[in-house]
């Protein structure tokens, strides 16, 4: 896996990171009210964890988000991970538990482990970024990317 590491202005390192996930196929899609929650949820878990969001994007089936932190990308064995981790553990633990209840279902909702992957510089961050505003549109679900409300370039 590759780093980023960027020095703050607090002196601390910055790593950027690109999170995404989906639901398995038998999984019904998100409604509008369910990708509202969704997004609660998903601040909710970035407030708790202390990691500040970039860019997301929330569709019926998946997400995609860009966020910046200060703990790296250490060994598995050592509690540096912690936030990131405690981060997309809670944000997937809620939106599972959401799901479940309102439908009744009984397995697992997400397709497979969340992936990673680390951003080395600033044009790289930027291209992620809008990749991410713009994935509604690269998949068809609008014309626009300013047409979808379920990502951070709308709001």
């Amino acid at each position: 896996m590759r780093v980023i590491r960027r020095k703050s202005m607090s002196g601390k390192s910055e790593f950027t990171v690109f999170v995404y996930n989906g639901f398995k196929k038998d999984v019904e899609p998100l409604t509008l009210e369910g990708r509202e929650i969704v997004r609660g949820i998903l601040f909710a878990a970035a407030e708790k964890a202390g990691i500040e969001i970039l860019a997301w994007c929330i569709t019926p089936v998946s997400y995609r988000i860009i966020i910046k932190t200060t703990q790296g990308f250490a060994s598995r064995k050592t509690e540096q991970r912690r936030p990131l981790v405690s981060f997309q553990k809670r944000f997937q633990q809620r939106v599972s538990s959401w799901v479940k209840y309102t439908t009744g279902r009984e397995h697992g909702i997400w397709r497979d482990r969340y992936k990673l992957s680390q951003l080395h510089s600033t044009p790289e961050t930027i291209v992620a970024v809008v990749s991410v505003d713009a994935f509604p549109m690269i998949v068809g679900l609008v014309d626009e990317p300013e047409d979808y409300f379920f990502t951070s370039y709308y709001h």
